[in-house]
């Protein structure tokens, strides 16, 4: 199944579950996020990142995504959240690359900073 007819799917069928073969085999969780985030009007940026950036995810992983938003409101930060978890059918952590920086501590400095 092309992007294309993802596309297709999605907007006959809102809400509507693709076969695991098909999502399997077919469709990578960052064409799906993509797809995604398209169709949302007020996402600006969106970076997969952890496991499923390096194809090294599994079918129970859970995915890593960076997201700016125009609106910053607690509701379109809803609505990406529900909608990109929708789109890969996992639970969908996601990053808010607006956000202030946390201050780093001597022990996380190397790691995080």
């Amino acid at each position: 199944m092309s992007t294309r007819d993802l596309r297709r799917f999605r907007r006959l069928h809102p809400g509507g579950v693709l076969s695991r073969a098909c999502y399997d085999s077919r469709i990578s969780v960052t064409e799906l996020l993509r797809s995604a985030a398209e169709a949302l009007a007020g996402v600006d940026l969106l970076v997969v990142f952890g496991l499923a950036a390096r194809g090294t995810d599994r079918p129970r992983s859970d995915v890593d995504v960076g997201v700016r938003l125009r609106d910053d409101s607690p509701a379109a930060r809803r609505a990406v959240e529900l909608a990109l978890g929708r789109s890969v059918h996992r639970e969908v952590d996601v990053v808010y690359l607006d956000e202030p920086r946390r201050s780093c501590d001597s022990r996380s400095r190397a790691m995080a900073c």
